[in-house]
């Protein structure tokens, strides 16, 4: 799942792949006076178009989990965004939860995050998951003449559900809040302060490239760098990963 606007460390279907994976090996740990196995890096990439409003753009996403622990990413679409974020991960039985830390940069913006993930594992077909995070948008065009005018902070919340509904594929649902806590008023990007949006995604899981295609509608962020959008947005893409 590549959560269009979100923080890019966040890929959802990345992120739950790994909580499973992770959590069966926490649950299936080696026969007494068996060795453990050794931890392989996986790395994983994201490759999307995404069409909207009479436009389209193009974006590539990567992670490399680099210790059973620790996740870096890094990601590049074609309006100039970079980014770059690291995560650290805990588990708990059935859940998963990771804080992490981000920074971007596009043509006119710097972006930092800092956030949470986590996500619950309901039944073996059914998972909840959700993220929150503090995003501060610093502008770098006019830096003498207007230093703040035009920053912004915000903070974005995430909330859905994942349901494998066969072997091939699993399809989710979530909802984005993004509240605009300073700057709308310099840039009056948007008229209310409070905007949502919903997203629906199906996603499958043939190896080793797996197709997935994502819709959203409501007032969103179709990339970190980009303004809030008023119409709806699609989104298609690939994924794989190695190890």
């Amino acid at each position: 799942m590549s959560a269009q606007g979100e923080p890019e460390y966040l890929s959802f279907e990345e992120a739950l792949q790994q909580m499973a994976e992770q959590i069966v090996n926490a649950q299936s740990p080696p026969a007494a006076g068996a060795e453990p196995e050794p931890f392989i890096p996986t790395a994983r990439f994201t490759t999307s178009v995404s069409a909207f409003d009479d436009d389209w753009l193009a974006s590539l996403y990567g992670s490399i989990q680099i210790t059973e622990k620790i996740t870096l990413t890094t990601e590049l679409d074609s309006n100039g965004y970079l980014g770059l974020g690291a995560g650290y991960s805990f588990f708990f039985k059935r859940s998963y939860i990771e804080p992490y830390l981000s920074y971007g940069r596009s043509d006119l913006l710097d972006l930092y995050d800092a956030g949470m993930f986590g996500a619950y594992i309901l039944s073996p077909k059914w998972t909840a998951f959700g993220f929150t995070t503090h995003q501060w948008r610093d502008t770098t065009f006019l830096p003498l003449l207007a230093p703040k005018l035009f920053n912004q902070t915000e903070w974005i919340t995430t909330l859905g559900v994942n349901y494998d509904f066969a072997e091939w594929g699993d399809v989710d649902l979530t909802v984005n809040h993004y509240r605009l806590l300073s700057g709308n008023r310099g840039i009056n990007e948007v008229a209310n302060d409070n905007i949502t949006s919903l997203s629906v995604g199906l996603n499958s899981s043939l190896e080793p490239v797996e197709p997935f295609v994502r819709f959203t509608v409501g007032e969103h962020r179709v990339r970190p760098g980009d303004p809030v959008l008023t119409e709806s947005s699609i989104e298609f893409g690939i994924r794989l990963a190695t190890n």
